[in-house]
């Protein structure tokens, strides 16, 4: 997988760090596709003609199986800033409250 896909953002604009780094060099990317969540994006990679940028670990844990190349992107390569987001209805929620202390420990112990 290479840099080319449309990272749609969160504010709804398709440019992001990668972008930024390929007009550095006088090039830009096509963006033929969105999609809305990483594991759609691998799996139209995996049936189309196309090439999609993904996080390293969700890449890592799906090329196997989905039968992707994995290539390393040739600018930028930034990290991606994590968040949640939930209504505020939740915020007092313990249950939801719980859930989202798992995820945030999940995620600070990765490497």
């Amino acid at each position: 997988m290479q840099a080319a896909s449309g990272d749609l953002l969160t504010d709804g604009g398709l440019s992001t760090a990668t972008d930024e780094a390929l007009a550095a060099r006088g090039r830009k990317r096509h963006i033929s596709l969105t999609m809305p969540h990483f594991h759609a994006l691998a799996l139209a990679i995996a049936k189309g003609h196309v090439v999609g940028s993904l996080p390293v670990q969700f890449a890592e844990a799906t090329a196997r199986s989905h039968g992707l190349e994995l290539y390393e992107l040739p600018v930028g390569g930034e990290e991606l800033a994590m968040g949640m987001y939930w209504h505020r209805r939740y915020d007092g929620d313990s249950a939801h409250a719980w859930l989202r202390n798992e995820v945030r420990a999940v995620l600070e112990a990765q490497p």
